[in-house]
């Protein structure tokens, strides 16, 4: 395998697991809105199926969609953290 082909399925596969983890530790509704990342990497890795042929430069747009769900991910915490009144402190650990 190619080693920029292996980065970038290593970048993908750390995308979605921080994305579960985030899944597992929130609660409520919360939890759903952690889930979006997924719901728009399945849309892009269900546009890359139906339509193959069209996605020649498949890593650059796999980058891109793993880098639009970590902004999502970040908003999404951004506004979690507002709402409960979450201040970091200096724990890495958060909430």
């Amino acid at each position: 395998m190619d080693p920029f082909m292996l980065a970038v399925l290593i970048l993908v596969l750390v995308f979605i697991a921080i994305v579960l983890r985030t899944i597992i530790r929130w609660k409520g509704a919360w939890r759903f809105a952690a889930s979006l990342p997924l719901v728009i990497m399945g849309v892009a890795v269900i546009n890359i199926v139906l339509d193959p042929a069209s996605h020649n430069l498949l890593p650059i747009e796999l980058i891109m969609w793993v880098f639009l769900g970590f902004i999502v991910l970040g908003i999404v915490a951004a506004v979690r953290s507002r709402v409960l009144g979450i201040s970091n402190d200096g724990n890495i650990r958060g909430n």
